[in-house]
């Protein structure tokens, strides 16, 4: 039934399926004395199959959906989170860099800004290096 209710309305694909099985043999009797009672069930049982089938689609799509708008706010909050980790991080170059310019050696620069040195330390070296690499780039892209 369900290979003709794909090319046919699901009345005639009943009807078709309960004549094929009369005619194979299969529940002749039962089918030729309770035909409309076989039909209409069957009706009945392919409906509600077919509407538990889009009920299970339908909330597949949602949780889908809700999976979706989760995974978008986490990536949010975690965009926020990078940014102001991101931003700290600049403003402590920024910091540094003044200092640096003031003359202040790593050990008072660490400790004005309350991080330890070897963190500074890795960050003027960073600072270093990228401004030598500043330095190997084309005129127009170096700034």
């Amino acid at each position: 039934m369900r290979e003709y209710a794909q090319v046919k309305p699901v009345e005639e694909a009943v009807e078709q399926a309960i004549s094929e099985c009369i005619q194979e043999g299969i529940m002749a009797e039962f089918l030729k004395q309770n035909r409309a009672e076989a039909k209409q069930v069957s009706i009945y049982e392919y409906d509600e199959e077919k509407h538990m089938r889009q009920e299970r689609e339908a909330s597949w799509e949602e949780g889908r959906e809700v999976g979706r708008e989760e995974g978008r706010e986490e990536g949010r909050v975690q965009g926020r989170e990078e940014g102001k980790f991101e931003g700290k991080i600049e403003l402590l170059r920024m910091q540094i860099q003044k200092k640096l310019v003031k003359g202040k050696s790593v050990s008072e620069i660490s400790e004005e800004l309350e991080e330890e040195e070897d963190v500074i330390a890795q960050m003027i070296r960073e600072m270093g290096e990228e401004r030598a690499a500043d330095k190997h780039l084309p005129p127009k892209l170096s700034h």
